[in-house]
């Protein structure tokens, strides 16, 4: 899955300059996940990301999660470095299956 691709890249990058950084890059991932967890609304709608206005992004600076919310689950699709072009982000071909029409989506 690329978010994890996308956490494991981020980590070890952060690990050559130092463990506290990539310990605290961990810690910011995990309290991310937790609050979507409780409060998956919690991001806004990232309008910066093709297609427009289908996921959510919660700010981890300077990274991003990307992820989908449903009524019944939360995908983190992305763990994002805020400072890249979106326009490079390629996403996983199922990121916005069931999103075309608003099938489950929550607003």
């Amino acid at each position: 899955m690329p978010a994890v691709r996308d956490f494991e890249r981020a980590h070890d990058w952060l690990a050559r300059s130092g463990r506290r950084r990539a310990e605290a890059f961990v810690r910011r991932v995990q309290a991310g996940s937790e609050r979507l967890e409780e409060e998956p609304l919690a991001g806004p709608l990232a309008e910066d990301i093709e297609p427009e206005g289908t996921l959510r992004s919660l700010s981890i600076a300077p990274h991003r999660l990307l992820y989908r919310a449903t009524s019944t689950t939360v995908t983190i699709l992305r763990v994002w470095d805020s400072r890249r072009d979106p326009a490079t982000l390629l996403l996983p071909a199922d990121a916005t299956e069931g999103l075309a029409s608003g099938e489950g989506e929550q607003n």
